[in-house]
């Protein structure tokens, strides 16, 4: 079943075992993306949790067309600025741990180097993409999918697919540019192959189920607390959206009655035809 299916289960059956399928298939996504932001695995951790509890909360508002995985790298965005907000805020923050060394040769050693100047900047970076952007990359990059399958899922031809992936990988490149992470399109596809998602704790994804269906779990304060926060951007956000609709829908009845009168004035007779008009029916009048 593809994610949205299960989404689709879950809201209309409650299906743990759809929720919980589509929580094994991300949540190393979601981890993956919360501890580059938030640079700690225990508060990477609050910051995955409360993203799929705000899904389980809002998966019956999401529209048809969304794909889950741009979806779920969208809140967690949102998510973990809220989490370095609150750390700082209490002011727990721990000393960051000193960068362990590694374990291996890398196979590709400018793969590695580059990786260094990408990984601080990557998901700012990627929620400036517009979200037709996000969604295109996700599905080739993450989801691995061919462009026929990329063309089905947006609902548009297979090229059209190749030249909407190419543009948003271009337009990443060049977010990441501006913040002195200069890569190329090959090597910046290659990354998102290797380094993008890597496991989360074994342990994470069970955990998850259970606090965001109620199966009696508790999760952490701090998750509850970043998912509530994010709910209410998300709301802002979508009110925002209609404002500006409604804006939009004003400003264009507006202009439209203005036009409408500008022409009922240009449309009026001359007063001298208007006269002739008076008495030639006042003539006619019967008498």
């Amino acid at each position: 079943m593809t994610d949205t299916q299960l989404l689709q289960e879950y809201v209309e059956t409650g299906s743990q075992e759809a929720f919980a399928e589509i929580v094994r298939r991300h949540v190393n996504l979601v981890f993956s993306s919360a501890l580059r932001q938030v640079r700690n695995s225990a508060m990477a951790e609050d910051v995955t949790q409360a993203v799929f509890i705000l899904l389980a909360k809002k998966a019956g508002t999401l529209r048809h067309e969304t794909v889950p995985a741009a979806w779920l790298l969208a809140a967690t965005r949102y998510a973990a600025l809220d989490a370095i907000k609150l750390e700082s805020r209490r002011k727990k923050h721990e000393k960051r741990a000193a960068e362990m060394a590694p374990t291996h040769v890398p196979n590709n050693v400018e793969l590695e180097f580059k990786w260094e100047g990408v990984k601080p900047c990557l998901d700012e970076a990627m929620s400036r993409l517009g979200e037709t952007d996000r969604r295109a990359i996700m599905l080739k990059f993450y989801e691995k999918k061919t462009f026929r399958e990329i063309g089905v899922d947006l609902g548009i031809a297979e090229e059209a697919a190749r030249k909407r992936v190419s543009r948003a990988t271009k337009k990443l490149r060049g977010l990441l540019g501006t913040r002195g992470a200069i890569i190329s399109e090959s090597l910046l596809g290659s990354m998102f192959m290797v380094k993008f998602v890597h496991a989360a704790p074994s342990a994470l994804a069970s955990k998850i189920v259970a606090v965001a269906v109620g199966q009696g779990a508790i999760g952490s304060a701090a998750s509850g607390m970043i998912a509530q926060s994010v709910a209410r951007k998300i709301l802002f956000g979508q009110m925002k959206v209609i404002a500006a609709y409604a804006a939009v829908f004003v400003i264009a009845f507006g202009a439209i009655g203005i036009g409408m009168n500008e022409l009922l004035k240009r449309n009026q007779p001359h007063p001298e035809v208007k006269q002739l008009i008076r008495d030639v029916a006042r003539n006619d009048a019967p008498h």
